[in-house]
């Protein structure tokens, strides 16, 4: 009986500090969401940027240097802009 209770209280600690960790991590990543349109047209892939998705998708800046480690400000900006279709997920950088 002992056991069963120590394992169960195992288990619920372990969920607990699990859920305590996640919502953590939900709280930091708001800052880092970005509303994706979804493309209606066909996008080619050919590094030109002129379907009519590209002007209307949010984009954002990827301005740090976060790999290895966070050394400050990249020394060129980079856009990234984001969409989506039924099948892919669309990346177009401007550097």
């Amino acid at each position: 009986m002992r056991l069963i209770r120590n394992l169960v209280f195992y288990c619920l600690s372990i969920a607990f500090e699990t859920k305590c960790q996640a919502q953590k991590i939900t709280e930091f990543q708001k800052d880092y969401q970005l509303d994706l349109i979804k493309a209606n047209d066909i996008i080619k892939i050919d590094g030109i940027l002129d379907e009519a998705i590209w002007a209307s998708a949010n984009f954002t800046h990827a301005d740090n240097k976060k790999f290895p480690n966070n050394i400050g400000e990249a020394k060129r900006k980079t856009e990234v802009r984001f969409t989506f279709d039924d099948k892919n997920i669309y990346f177009a950088f401007k550097v």
